[in-house]
C-alpha cells in the first residue's frame, strides 16, 4: 500500500458553516459580528468577539464587580448576519450584553458564559435587547443601517420592530 492510500481526503473547500454550540443553527452560513454601544454611539468592533478590542486591551478581568472601584458600563450587541443561499446578507440576529471596566485600575468584568450564551442565541436568529434603552436602541439601528442598508432592508420584520425609534421596552424573540 502507497503512502497516498493512507492519506486522509484532502479538503477541497471551508465546509457551509462552523456550528458555535452544535448542530442546530441555521443550514446558510451565519456570521457573527459585534457592535460597542456607549454615550448613544453605536460601531462594529469585530474584535470584541474574541475579547480584543482597543477598549478591553491591557484590562485584567476579575471575577466579581465589586471589585472595580470605578466601574464604567460598556454595552456589546452581538449581530448574526445569515449570508442567504443567494448571497443576500440579512440582519437576523441581536443579542445584547454588557461588560464593565474601571479604567484606573486597568481591571474588568463580564460574564463570560452570558456573553457566549448571547452570541449563540444572536447566531440562533434570537433578539434579546431588553437591557438596551430607546437611545442605545437608535444608535444600533443607525449602525446596521450604514454599515449594509441591503441587510437590513432584508431583516426580519422582529429586528426593525425591536429597534423601531422609539421602542424602550425589553425585547425578546
Amino acid at each position: 500500500m502507497s503512502t497516498d492510500e493512507t492519506r486522509p481526503e484532502r479538503i477541497e473547500r471551508l465546509p457551509e458553516r462552523l456550528p458555535l454550540f452544535g448542530d442546530e443553527l441555521p443550514q446558510a452560513h451565519v456570521s457573527l459580528h459585534a457592535l460597542r454601544v456607549r454615550d448613544g454611539e453605536a460601531w462594529f468592533d469585530d474584535e470584541a468577539i474574541h475579547g480584543l478590542s482597543a477598549v478591553m486591551a491591557g484590562i485584567r478581568w476579575v471575577d466579581s464587580l465589586q471589585k472595580l472601584a470605578s466601574p464604567e458600563r460598556w454595552q456589546i450587541v452581538w449581530v448574526a448576519v445569515d449570508h442567504g443561499i443567494e448571497g443576500g446578507r440579512a440582519y437576523t440576529g441581536l443579542a445584547a450584553d454588557e461588560f464593565w471596566i474601571d479604567r484606573s485600575a486597568r481591571l474588568g468584568y463580564r460574564d463570560v458564559a452570558r456573553h457566549a450564551e448571547r452570541m449563540d442565541a444572536a447566531m440562533r436568529g434570537r433578539i434579546l435587547l431588553a437591557t438596551l434603552d430607546a437611545t442605545a436602541r437608535e444608535a444600533v439601528r443607525r449602525a446596521l443601517l450604514m454599515r449594509d442598508p441591503d441587510a437590513w432592508d432584508r431583516a426580519p420584520e422582529a429586528v426593525h420592530r425591536a429597534l423601531r425609534p422609539g421602542t424602550d421596552r425589553p425585547a425578546v424573540a
